[in-house]
């Protein structure tokens, strides 16, 4: 077994102004399916997480998906920092909004340069400790409807979601065996259940440093590669807060390495966001324009 990081005019007026009066963090005016999954997964509600962000980077005329984020103001991203492990720094990165299909994804309409690449100083690729960066845009995000920013949770215990149910959104791979580059087109949802308090042989050592989750709901379901850096949200009075960041995962290598086999008996592991609510305010240092997201 092998870790594998799981890698025109008044009418528009209206519908914007009232968007940006009326939508605070962790807001949606989509509903979103409580039963589906990522391998042999559903597709998610188009916008219901509007603040989960695909990371690309620029190749030739192209552009890539790698992983995916959590917009937390209009020019900052939470995501996981084993996604740039591999990154040439020559590539250029961008985040795309706002999308459903990854094959949407268009310069001109939904991308966003990626101006400064912040990893936690004391981040270990070879454990993944402290799996967690935050990517600086060169411009902010137009919030709307279907763009919007996640609440960082404020004065929450890591442990108050012991027992909840969690969701995670993500492009990764759809089935268990797959390349080291798939992924799927459309965005899929999956529910979470942290077990570091009731599972000591699944989750050992990890009670403090990380989340280690499962989905009790549906059996062969489970995150995969592709999935890395998205958010593991909850929701507390109509708001939804991210408490995790995908870190890693257990699979299988087959094929000689070049396939790999993802286990859905396994749990998932979480960077524990409220563990890094200080540094991202360090970070970010942009507290009175962060206000509006954390209130």
């Amino acid at each position: 077994m092998n870790i594998f990081p799981v890698f025109i005019g008044i009418l528009l007026c209206v519908s914007e102004c009232w968007t940006q009066n009326k939508l605070k963090c962790g807001q949606t005016p989509y509903k979103h399916s409580v039963v589906s999954r990522i391998i042999n997964g559903d597709k998610s509600t188009p916008n219901s997480w509007p603040w989960h962000v695909g990371l690309f980077f620029k190749i030739f005329n192209g552009y890539s998906f790698f992983c995916g984020g959590s917009l937390i103001t209009r020019k900052h991203v939470l995501s996981a920092a084993h996604c740039f492990d591999q990154m040439h720094p020559m590539f250029e990165i961008y985040i795309g909004v706002g999308l459903n299909n990854l094959t949407k994804a268009h310069p001109a309409k939904n991308l966003i340069k990626v101006s400064r690449i912040i990893k936690h100083e004391k981040y270990n690729q070879t454990e993944f400790e402290n799996d967690i960066v935050i990517l600086e845009l060169d411009k902010n995000v137009p919030l709307s409807k279907k763009i919007s920013t996640i609440c960082l949770p404020r004065g929450k215990n890591a442990k108050s979601v012991y027992n909840k149910t969690l969701f995670v959104a993500g492009w990764g791979s759809t089935t268990q065996k797959v390349s080291l580059a798939s992924r799927s087109d459309t965005l899929n949802e999956i529910q979470m259940h942290i077990i570091n308090n009731v599972n000591q042989t699944l989750c050992a050592n990890m009670a403090d440093s990380r989340y280690c989750a499962i989905n009790r709901a549906k059996k062969n379901s489970n995150l995969c590669v592709g999935d890395s850096g998205g958010s593991l949200v909850h929701s507390d009075n109509g708001r939804w807060f991210v408490f995790g960041i995908v870190s890693f995962g257990n699979v299988d290598l087959v094929d000689g390495g070049k396939s790999v086999k993802c286990l859905t008996d396994s749990p998932t592991f979480f960077t524990i966001v409220p563990n890094y609510i200080n540094w991202i305010d360090q970070h970010v240092n942009k507290k009175k324009k962060l206000k509006k997201n954390l209130n």
